[in-house]
């Protein structure tokens, strides 16, 4: 019923036929197996498991224009069929964003299971979503607690005078490490430019797709569910010459026009070191964005707005507030320039948060936080407890305490079992003699157990 709920807010009756097809297609196949555990669940997530589901074969799409388009051999038709164009059922897109799956996948999902999407999304090295607007409620999440069990490893260059140091960080839960946020919006529509596609060559230099963008195999025109997504990733450096940044920083990617989603804006205003903005409508008839721009303008962030209506030339640069054109543009320059940049606000930026400090922020925004879950919150105060416990009394006193079956006791017991089935020191007594006495000493040791 909840996916039913969900995916009834699609506009177009196929669209929603095919993403709700799609989505009984996953839960079918997984779906008994997902309260087993992850061993049963397996796999590289669902970007792989469910990949047959883009195929438009697996799930018959449904033909709404009644009539089939007879092939001609003859020119003069052929050029007929370019000016006519194509039928409308024919242009429009047939089958389901992949992101719409995996929104509608995380909508359905429980606290815990979305804590094992993200933890497979983290190892898949795919964004995660940060900020979730609920489609039926309009409320927006904020669900820290799948993050909760991402770790990381990086080696990032310190600096110390002119002496420069390696800094190790292994296994490291990435919600309490504090770093620079880079946060990268968008005002108006632009065919020809896309933020994930810059956030992709940033991070990965483009050998793997972070977040998934307009040309990656399986998109469409529209994604209904990604709208007012916030998603994150994180830059993690090896300590080699040719890292893009000294230290870990975290990219956010706001999906939709910033001038839509308000409340989202705000939020990563009010937590990122830099924000970058791609302004493709400023004019000046456009008041909402010039307004959100001069706001970010105003503001003591770093700002560095993308022009995508401007020629390869510097659009201005007045202290921390940087444009760049971008149309017309070299892909491996732009990047190279958008790097350098980053680099330099982020190394000036004195600015260092955790995910784990955000919780402040996303409350006073009225977001819907996971953690503040009762089940969360009791769970909570309970590791706290036992953890407090753990480190106030030695580990070898409180063990016998806490756990008897697992102190001298069971020593003791495991040592008369092994002697049960030796019988090595029976001496002058018989064998069943011998066995039934250290039976009754097990007996003994387990009732005092």
């Amino acid at each position: 019923q909840d996916i039913e709920q969900l995916l009834s807010i699609t506009q177009e009756a196929d669209r929603f036929h095919l993403l709700k097809s799609r989505c009984a297609s996953f839960f079918s196949r997984f779906g008994s197996h997902v309260n087993q555990g992850p061993i049963h669940f397996g796999g590289i997530f669902w970007w792989k498991a469910s990949a047959e589901g883009f195929r438009p074969g697996v799930v018959p799409t449904p033909n709404t224009s009644g009539e089939e388009h007879e092939p001609s051999d003859s020119f003069d038709d052929f050029l007929s069929d370019l000016d006519k164009g194509a039928p409308e059922s024919a242009s429009r897109e047939s089958h389901v964003h992949p992101m719409d799956l995996q929104m509608a996948i995380f909508h359905c999902a429980d606290d815990f299971m979305r804590q094992y999407l993200s933890s497979k999304l983290a190892f898949c090295q795919f964004a995660l979503p940060l900020l979730v607007p609920n489609p039926g409620t309009s409320q927006i999440e904020f669900p820290l607690w799948s993050l909760s069990q991402i770790k990381k490893s990086w080696k990032g260059t310190v600096k110390s005078g002119e002496q420069t140091r390696i800094s190790s960080h292994d296994n490291k839960l990435i919600y309490q490490a504090e770093m620079p946020i880079v946060s990268f919006l968008r005002i108006g529509s632009s065919p020809s430019s896309s933020k994930s596609q810059l956030l992709n060559a940033l991070l990965s230099r483009k050998k793997h797709d972070t977040f998934f963008h307009r040309h990656c195999e399986g998109s469409t025109k529209d994604c209904f569910l990604m709208k007012g997504v916030v998603e994150i990733s994180w830059y993690l450096p090896r300590g080699s010459d040719d890292d893009s940044f000294n230290g870990p920083v975290a990219f956010c990617n706001l999906h939709g026009d910033a001038r839509d989603h308000k409340p989202q804006l705000q939020f990563l205003q009010k937590i990122s070191a830099v924000n970058v903005v791609l302004v493709s409508e400023l004019n000046q008839s456009n008041k909402k964005g010039r307004k959100i721009l001069h706001d970010l303008w105003q503001s003591q962030r770093p700002l560095v707005c993308l022009f995508t209506e401007k020629e390869s030339i510097a659009a201005g640069r007045s202290g921390q507030n940087i444009g760049i054109g971008i149309k017309n543009r070299n892909e491996a320059e732009l990047v190279g320039e958008l790097k350098k940049t980053i680099r330099d606000l982020v190394e000036g930026s004195s600015t260092l948060v955790s995910l784990n400090a955000c919780l402040s922020t996303a409350r006073q925004h009225g977001f819907l936080v996971d953690e503040d879950a009762e089940a969360c919150v009791t769970a909570k105060e309970m590791a706290i407890k036992l953890v407090n416990l753990l480190k106030r009394e030695k580990l070898s006193e409180i063990k016998s305490q806490l756990l008897p079956l697992q102190g001298k006791l069971w020593y003791l017991w495991c040592k008369k079992d092994k002697e049960l089935t030796r019988l090595q020191e029976k001496g002058n007594k018989s064998i069943e003699h011998h066995r039934s006495q250290i039976e009754l000493e097990k007996s003994a040791i387990r009732q005092e157990q």
